[in-house]
């Protein structure tokens, strides 16, 4: 009888425990997006239902095979587990994935729940870490690298749009250090293409998270104000993670984790052209300005940083997007790579 009472009284505590954090999430939630409570049950009231269902299925379904991942995998070890507890594992996983920096929260909460179910610690880690390994076998990763302006964005959308779901990017662009200490006219004189700019071990971060079947939140940089956006990004795991960027073979802890590496290589004329025009119609720059970064940063970081990391490239692409003979050649690895684990 006191066995019962103390396992209905962990249970009760427990709920109230998942309670107050789902509490907390949504305050948090709220109070981060500037959205009243009210707005979002308005905006509920006003979502479809026959989008709803099949989004709540489809959540709730990862988290099962999730679970189910990770109950076969310790039941092979020799530790049965039930379904639910597996579900149990894999719903901490994904929660506080969902509610720490970098996702780092959901390991270490899926290890707790095991553990908590006598499961021991060395089998613990070793079923977490072959579920790891088996997310990331599955999912290549390419990173297309190249000089300003040499046509690494127009390989991406032209592999986005042929592969659409299929496909993941994570721009490191996105990755420049937030400078809130410095006032915009200071901002606007840093030296943005020195690996020093960007925050590069986030992005290793989150790319992990994403080859470990995590979401993650990307940051946003404003080119405008030449800082990070308050807005964040929601980028999901997929079969082909895309990493874009000028310097991200510079970095030995990015590039080791690059499968495929696509160095886009143009001619600098051709590459100060297009950036003028980038920058001037997308960015809102004048003339002077983007004249002044390129001869002053650009152009030497380029010789110092982008040109020598060209040797660590799998595949140069001359020209970029127009070079249609390398295109397809990308294209079918791609599509291969997708049809065998389709």
């Amino acid at each position: 009888m006191k066995n019962i009472l103390r396992q209905n009284i962990n249970t009760l505590i427990c709920c109230i425990v998942t309670l107050i954090l789902a509490a907390f999430t949504i305050y948090a939630v709220l109070k981060g997006s500037g959205i009243s409570l009210n707005e979002l049950i308005a905006d509920l009231r006003d979502a479809s239902l026959w989008g709803l269902i099949p989004a709540s299925i489809g959540a709730l379904g990862f988290i099962w095979f999730e679970g189910e991942a990770l109950r076969v995998i310790v039941r092979h070890m020799g530790y049965p587990t039930k379904r639910t507890q597996g579900f149990v594992y894999a719903a901490a996983d994904v929660y506080f994935s969902a509610i720490t920096p970098s996702a780092s929260g959901g390991q270490p909460a899926s290890a707790f729940f095991m553990m908590q179910d006598k499961i021991p610690g060395t089998a613990v880690m070793t079923a977490l870490l072959l579920n790891l390994i088996m997310y990331t076998l599955a999912i290549i990763t390419i990173g297309i690298a190249g000089g300003t302006g040499s046509g690494k964005t127009t390989i991406t959308r032209r592999i986005l749009d042929e592969f659409g779901g299929d496909v993941s990017v994570l721009y490191h662009d996105n990755y420049y250090k937030r400078h809130d200490d410095i006032p915009f006219p200071e901002r606007k004189k840093l030296n943005y293409d020195h690996p020093n700019a960007f925050d590069t071990p986030l992005l290793v971060q989150h790319l992990d998270a994403l080859r470990a079947g995590q979401a993650i939140e990307c940051p946003i940089y404003d080119y405008t104000v030449h800082n990070r956006a308050a807005e964040t990004i929601t980028v999901t795991p997929a079969k082909v993670i895309v990493v874009e960027g000028i310097l991200i073979f510079a970095e030995p802890e990015l590039r080791e984790r690059l499968d495929i590496k696509l160095f886009v290589d143009t001619d600098a004329d051709v590459r100060i052209l297009r950036r003028i025009v980038r920058d001037v119609r997308d960015r809102g720059r004048d003339l002077e300005s983007i004249v002044t970064q390129y001869l002053t940063t650009v152009k030497p970081m380029h010789e110092m940083f982008v040109e020598p990391s060209k040797r660590y490239a799998d595949i140069i692409i001359p020209e970029g997007g127009h070079n249609q003979v390398a295109l397809d050649f990308v294209m079918e690895r791609i599509r291969a790579y997708v049809k065998e684990r389709d």
